[in-house]
Formats: C-alpha cells, structure tokens, sequence
C-alpha cells in the first residue's frame, strides 16, 4: 500500500508532491487495523529511502503525514450523506431520480440522468 500511495505522488506535479506527502489521509473501515498508520507511514519513508538511493538526484525529502481520523470508517459515509443533502437542495440540479420517473422509464433513467451531467455526456 505504501508503494502504491508513494508512486501515486511521485507520478503527480513536482509543485504539489510535499503538499500531498503533508495531506495523506485515511478513510474506510481497513484503515482502522491496528497500527495501520503507522506501518503505511513506514513504508512510503521506506519507498522514498529506496528511491533517493536509486536517483541521488532526487528533489528534497518531504515530511510524511498520515491523517487518521478516529472515525475514518465512515469518512465515505459522511461525505456522501453531505454531498446528496447539498444535490437534493440545488433546485436547477437535474441528477435526482424520483420513484415515479424510475417506474416510467426503467433501469437506463440511471445511465440518461449520469450522463446528462456530466462533461463527457454522450447525445
């Protein structure tokens, strides 16, 4: 996992990598294993050490920061729940699907309302 989140900023703008390093945060219930944190952290200082080692030419260490709220496990939860109260109270938002235009239409209102409003909207 350590890997994957060291790559993942290392693949990112050079202007941004020690924001990221500083704003690693946790959400979901594996997250909560015992000293999941801390081992996450150990690796990227790991991957980080082994790559310095490789590329001496390397740009300057950044501190890593893992954010661990205690209640990370629900994190997705409580941003979803945040982002449908805020599209249930845009009136000229067009994604919501009552139960009566499911019933007319079927499973593709689904597909058409996603689609609609998106930048990549297909006609």
């Amino acid at each position: 996992m350590g890997t994957l989140v060291f790559e993942s900023i290392r693949g990112s703008e050079t202007t941004v990598r020690a924001q990221l390093y500083k704003a690693i945060l946790l959400s979901g219930g594996t997250t909560m294993l015992p000293g999941f944190p801390d081992r996450l952290k150990a690796d990227i200082v790991n991957s980080w050490k082994t790559f310095v080692r490789k590329n001496p030419q390397t740009d300057v260490r950044a501190p890593v920061e893992i954010i661990a709220p205690s209640r990370r496990h629900i994190n997705v939860f409580s941003g979803a729940t945040v982002f449908a109260d805020s599209v249930a109270k845009d009136k000229n938002n067009n994604t919501m699907i009552t139960k009566k235009d499911y019933e007319e239409t079927g499973k593709i209102i689904m597909k058409k309302k996603a689609w609609s409003n998106t930048s990549l909207s297909r006609n």
